[in-house]
């Protein structure tokens, strides 16, 4: 392409001329230089690698050395950054689960999705706690079930799909309440508290919360089980930069991670 455009100069301007030759050589220099610096031959790359950099720009005096798939994690064994620190587990006297099944990315094939965080199992009705100091972001107090049919067709559109519309997992989360943690060192923390049977009362959108004030009650909802008192469990998710905390790690390792974070063993 880049010659072809050379070929065509040449016949627009003839011969060059005395004048005409610096002009040229100059011009052809320039586009030669932009064609090849530019990624010409493979224009896909070049976008892809545009978008993944507006993406994932790091405000100036913060450039770190990272993957930015995985914007936000840390490995369990290394010291914590601070904004991995300070977190209490949400259930009182419960530990991070084993069972990778109940751990993040764990495959939910019924939705043909991954499990985003950690499900602790407790008796219905037991106390949520805010598992460090923030702000609530979101509360859906307001929840109501799902009729068997239309969560099916949910779950049947996922399917076909073959992941999860956020727009479903959001319903599936049933009752929950989000928080805000803060913006440290480039990283916006928050957790995500699901499958509630109530949430307290006063909370809405920016009210402060100490860490271990109660802010709702385990249950099922927006589970196949909503309506009974089977299964209960509370899902617990940290989230950074809009990742999951431990994606891209295997079960265990997310497991560890978590641990580590929560400041305890693994049961």
């Amino acid at each position: 392409m880049t010659w072809r455009y050379i070929d065509n100069m040449k016949n627009v301007l003839g011969r060059p001329r005395r004048l005409c030759r610096p002009i040229y050589f100059l011009t052809v220099f320039i586009l030669f230089f932009s064609f090849n610096s530019s990624g010409d031959q493979n224009p896909s790359l070049s976008a892809s690698y545009a978008d993944s950099w507006q993406l994932d720009a790091i405000p100036e005096g913060q450039l770190e050395a990272e993957n930015p798939v995985a914007s936000g994690f840390v490995f369990f064994d290394l010291p914590l950054p601070a904004w991995a620190r300070g977190f209490r587990q949400p259930v009182a006297g419960a530990k991070v689960p084993n069972n990778e099944d109940q751990l993040p990315g764990a495959a939910r094939r019924y939705r043909n999705g991954r499990h985003e965080g950690v499900d602790i199992y407790c008796a219905y009705g037991t106390p949520i706690r805010a598992a460090k100091d923030g702000y609530v972001l979101a509360v859906s107090a307001d929840y109501h079930e799902l009729s068997k049919a239309f969560r099916d067709r949910l779950l049947g559109i996922a399917h076909k799909l073959v992941s999860t519309p956020a727009e479903v997992t959001d319903i599936l989360h049933g009752r929950r309440v989000i928080m805000d943690h803060g913006y440290t060192n480039g990283r916006w923390v928050i957790t995500i508290y699901s499958h509630l049977s109530e949430v307290e009362q006063d909370l809405k959108p920016g009210t402060f919360i100490k860490q271990g004030r109660v802010i709702g009650y385990s249950g099922n909802s927006g589970t196949s089980q909503a309506g009974t008192k089977n299964q209960t469990h509370l899902h617990f998710e940290i989230r950074v930069n809009d990742h999951y905390l431990g994606e891209g790690m295997s079960q265990k390792e997310a497991g560890r991670l978590y641990s580590a974070v929560m400041g305890g063993k693994q049961e």
